[in-house]
């Protein structure tokens, strides 16, 4: 999960117009997913969605973009990876992100993008609630009753997955190749795979695979 947040005054340029151009040199659409960039010299941010056939570019300098390893836009998503459960997940977390960026407009500093990649209100539900639909998820204790594809690979109940760590920088980390980073899940909860498998044996066949993550703290990376 990432994203990016930008208040400031409209500014032209034509890098970020650059850059998808480069990228594009040679796709053979391998890799459908969302790409976001920002320009901190103009303050611009931008959303690359890039398929094969299908692409899209936003670009703002007063908003947010957000994104995955997943497309977001319904043609890109049917026609290019066909994995429309990865829709349905970021619809869920456009809706949390809206209500964030509308109650914080203004002061989007680095303490509160934590906070946003730590998220676990359950759009779904209204509520609190460690599930697959959070920003931070937590699929290894959803039980999926709500899944709209019961067939698609991570709707399986208690599937071990989710997030597993974050990342976030400002424009001053940007311009100094700086971020800040944690391992193991965004909200620093652990994950301890010997006491998952005893609570889901299903799972037991990935022994020796399936490893701790433990609890660390959000780390400077300079």
């Amino acid at each position: 999960m990432a994203l990016l947040l930008m208040d400031l005054k409209p500014v032209l340029t034509t890098l970020i117009d650059q850059w998808v151009k480069l990228v594009n040199e040679g796709n053979n659409g391998g890799y459908a997913n969302i790409w976001l960039l920002c320009n901190i010299n103009t303050g611009e941010i931008a959303r690359f969605e890039q398929g094969l056939k299908h692409q899209e570019l936003l670009e703002s300098t007063d908003g947010f973009y957000y994104g995955c390893n997943a497309c977001h836009i319904v043609t890109l998503s049917v026609l290019t990876t066909a994995i429309m459960i990865f829709v349905n997940k970021l619809v869920h977390v456009e809706h949390a992100l809206k209500n964030y960026y509308q109650g914080y407009l203004g002061q989007l500093m680095m303490a509160l993008l934590r906070a946003i990649l730590t998220d676990k209100y359950d759009p779904y539900l209204g509520y609190q609630c460690a599930s697959s639909r959070n920003i931070c998820a937590h699929y290894d204790v959803d039980p999926q009753y709500y899944a709209d594809d019961p067939h698609s690979v991570w709707n399986v109940p208690f599937f071990p997955g989710g997030s597993c760590d974050g990342k976030c920088a400002n424009a001053t980390d940007i311009e100094n190749l700086n971020m800040w980073g944690i391992f193991g899940r965004a909200d620093g909860e652990p994950f301890d795979a010997k006491d998952f498998m005893k609570q889901h044996p299903e799972w037991n066949w990935q022994k020796g695979y399936l490893y701790d993550r433990p609890s660390q703290p959000w780390t400077l990376f300079d």
